[in-house]
C-alpha cells in the first residue's frame, strides 16, 4: 500500500550476506530487490519500510533477513475469496529467534472511529479506513497461524516502534 506523501525509494544494503534473497511466487520481490554496480539495494515503499530494512542491515545480532519471504493465504472478507498475503520480513537473530514481520502505519493497526462531522468525504474515509481495518486483521490472524505452526513470532512494526 502507498502511503500519501511516503517516502519512498531504494536503500543500499551494506551487510549484503545477511540479506536473503528470496524465489518465490512474488513477482514484487523480484522487484523489490536489484543488483546496481556490484551493490545491492532493496526497495522500500515508506519511511516506516526505510526504518526496519535499515535495522535489519545494521543491526550485529540479526544473523539474517528477507523481504516477504513467505505467501500466506487468507480469506478477504470484502471479495469473498481467497488472497495471498506476503508479511514485509523474515528475521532472524543470532540467538536462533524467528520472527515474520509487518511494518504498518500505527492508524492501520487500530479500529477506526467514527468522525465527529460525517460529512460525505469523512464517511468515505471512515468506510475505506473499516474495510482496510478488517482486511489487516484477516491478514494477521492467517500469519498468526502460519507462525504458530513454524515455531514463528509474528510481529507488527509501527512508528511507535521504529523511532
Amino acid at each position: 500500500m502507498n502511503y500519501k506523501g511516503a517516502k519512498k525509494g531504494w536503500m543500499k544494503v551494506l551487510n549484503k550476506s545477511k540479506l536473503v534473497m528470496q524465489t518465490n511466487e512474488s513477482k514484487s520481490v523480484m522487484n523489490s530487490i536489484r543488483l546496481k554496480d556490484g551493490e545491492v539495494e532493496v526497495n522500500y515503499k515508506s519511511s516506516l519500510e526505510f526504518k526496519a530494512f535499515r535495522y535489519c542491515d545494521i543491526n550485529k545480532y540479526i544473523k539474517k533477513w528477507s523481504l516477504e519471504p513467505f505467501s500466506i493465504q487468507y480469506y478477504k472478507p470484502t471479495t469473498k475469496k481467497f488472497h495471498k498475503y506476503f508479511v514485509d520480513l523474515y528475521i532472524e537473530f543470532e540467538n536462533n529467534q524467528k520472527f515474520l514481520v509487518e511494518v504498518k502505519s500505527y492508524k492501520e493497526t487500530i479500529k477506526p472511529t467514527i468522525p465527529k462531522k460525517k460529512t460525505q468525504k469523512a464517511m468515505l474515509n471512515y468506510n475505506k479506513a473499516e474495510e482496510t481495518y478488517a482486511i489487516n486483521l484477516c491478514k494477521w490472524k492467517a500469519a498468526e497461524a502460519f507462525c504458530q505452526e513454524r515455531g514463528i513470532r509474528f510481529l507488527i512494526l509501527t512508528e511507535r516502534e521504529l523511532k
